[in-house]
């Protein structure tokens, strides 16, 4: 799932939760349950070269997507606890971020944890088309920007 949506739930999570550590380890365990649901990005079926070129694409546009959307919210939503909010959002994207050291620097300490990381992603045995998947992760935006707005 996209980072821009781990982080959108994760704000909506902090947004009725005030303490900022309880919104984080929650936002912290759904970016695991949402990763778990098949989300369209598992790009089977690609060379490997493919895979990277596809995966630097998708990951400059959601990094753009992030910084326009969580702007957005921390911008012009009703703030009922600020500070869960963006613990919040900082959880929702936290396990992707663990990710980094290995994927860009090949850190040893973190191989078990992608493999962990990359095994949830396989949990349901059912890829999605891209597509839908974009539309399926669409949607969770759209719901959790209407509960952060509301």
């Amino acid at each position: 799932m996209y980072v821009t949506i781990h982080s959108v739930i994760g704000a909506g999570i902090g947004k009725f939760i005030p303490n900022p550590f309880i919104a984080f380890t929650i936002a912290v365990l759904l970016h695991f349950l949402c990763d778990a649901i098949p989300h369209g990005d598992s790009k089977n079926g690609l060379a490997d070269n493919e895979k990277k070129k596809h995966m630097m694409i998708a990951f400059t546009i959601d990094s753009l997507a992030w910084i326009a959307v969580i702007g957005i919210i921390f911008l012009f939503a009703p703030m009922t606890h600020p500070i869960s909010m963006a613990s919040g959002a900082l959880g929702g994207l936290f396990p992707d971020l663990l990710r980094v050291p290995y994927l860009l620097f090949q850190w040893k300490f973190f191989k078990k944890y992608c493999v962990f990381h990359d095994a949830i992603h396989r949990v349901v045995r059912y890829n999605i088309p891209m597509l839908a998947g974009i539309v399926e992760q669409s949607i969770v935006l759209a719901i959790f920007f209407a509960i952060i707005f509301t």
